[in-house]
């Protein structure tokens, strides 16, 4: 996947997530979700929010009962931090 691709993916996940209040693993919302809602393939979702995740800005459950959620209050979400956690640049 494309550096060109992962931010918009990673945005618009996250974005998903503040809409939907998915701030604890009782709400967290599926890649196949997320990924219809992008629309993409849940594999890029989870790309993505792997990368997301590692950065401290969300948190993810693998399986069948998984899914992601936010680990920050979304104004407390900056853009270029979502930008550098997805395409490791500053």
């Amino acid at each position: 996947m494309s550096d060109s691709q992962r931010f918009p993916v990673a945005a618009h996940s996250l974005a998903y997530l503040a809409h939907k209040g998915a701030y604890s693993p009782a709400e967290a919302a599926p890649s196949a979700v997320l990924a219809a809602s992008v629309p993409t393939n849940p594999v890029v979702v989870r790309r993505v929010t792997a990368l997301l995740a590692k950065a401290g800005l969300i948190a993810t459950r693998p399986g069948a009962s998984g899914g992601a959620w936010l680990l920050r209050r979304p104004e407390n979400i900056r853009l270029d931090e979502v930008l550098k956690a997805v395409n490791g640049c500053a």
